[in-house]
């Protein structure tokens, strides 16, 4: 979402995203925000600023000695 005047401007984006994986209990999450704006203080000087929060984690299977017919070796 964007907006704002002529002296001044946002944005914000909000994302989420949730996977699951081919294997078996595998999954992975993704939260995100971002937030800029602009202002024209004069006609040579403007300030920026943004922020940016993101929160991602995910499960994998469960790996050891057996798992799909393998050793367990490396």
């Amino acid at each position: 979402m964007t907006g704002g005047t002529e002296k001044a401007s946002f944005l914000l984006s909000v994302q989420h995203l949730d996977s699951k994986g081919i294997t078996p209990e595998s999954k992975y999450d993704k939260a995100s925000v971002r937030l800029a704006g602009t202002v024209q203080i004069s006609p040579k000087f403007s300030a920026n600023a943004s922020a940016n929060y993101l929160n991602s984690g995910g499960e994998r299977p469960v790996q050891g000695p057996g798992l799909f017919g393998g050793s367990g070796a490396i």
